[in-house]
């Protein structure tokens, strides 16, 4: 008999500790300061935020930052 779970509150798996260690890693790879990992995670919201309004969110916070260097 085939079996399908779901994952829908971060029970089976913990999603917010999986997506923290992915950015805490991205964010090292890069370069970049450690304290935007708090940025990504109050974005992300638990994986509740539309993928298309972090991506909007991120491309905004990049913007300032490149203006604020100039």
């Amino acid at each position: 008999m085939p079996l399908l779970l779901l994952d829908l509150d971060n029970t089976l798996v913990d999603r917010d500790a999986a997506f923290r260690a992915a950015v805490a890693c991205f964010l090292a790879e890069h370069g970049l300061p450690a304290r935007d990992l708090t940025w990504a995670m109050d974005t992300d919201a638990g994986g509740y935020t539309p993928r298309h309004e972090v991506a909007d969110d991120a491309a905004a916070a990049i913007e300032q930052a490149v203006r604020a260097s100039r």
